[in-house]
């Protein structure tokens, strides 16, 4: 069991050492923590949004459905209809323009691997919550050799 802990902390130094940068790592941290302030509030909206894009289609097919009974005249029917359409494509445009800032703008898996790689370097006991943030699964075959996979693609390179 301690051949096996020293391998993978040994490995697993080894691969950190090559990829760690303080500098990088301190901007990234301050960067994580204002991106996850604001990736809350995005979310949030997003909610919002997805919740009147429900509450639009149902408008339209109770309008919809006021055309077919009668009580709405084919002029109403299309006035109402086409001003809940555009409304409706409103808010599924700034969908998409939230979503493409979130894509664009917030850590990803190379900055996470980072941050990660950091809080292993800096901690003089490796604790099992550092080593379950990096590895998926640990394996050893019948001759002995341990093979680590790692939850990053960039460190199982």
């Amino acid at each position: 069991m301690d051949t096996v802990e020293k391998a993978v902390v040994d490995k697993i130094t080894g691969i950190c050492n090559n990829y760690a940068n303080k500098e990088d790592l301190v901007k990234i941290s301050k960067q994580k923590i204002r991106e996850k302030n604001e990736n809350i509030s995005y979310n949030q909206e997003l909610e919002n949004i997805k919740t009147k894009i429900s509450n639009v289609t149902s408008s339209i097919d109770n309008i919809y459905n006021d055309k077919l009974n009668g009580v709405l005249s084919e002029d109403d029917f299309i006035r109402i209809y086409e001003r809940k359409k555009e409304e409706k494509e409103n808010f599924l445009k700034r969908i998409n323009e939230i979503s493409s800032y979130i894509n664009n703008n917030f850590i990803n898996e190379d900055e996470l691997t980072k941050k990660i790689i950091d809080k292993f370097l800096d901690s003089k006991k490796i604790t099992r919550e550092i080593l379950t943030d990096l590895i998926k699964k640990i394996e050893i075959d019948e001759n002995k050799n341990i093979y680590i996979y790692f939850k990053f693609k960039s460190l199982n390179d």
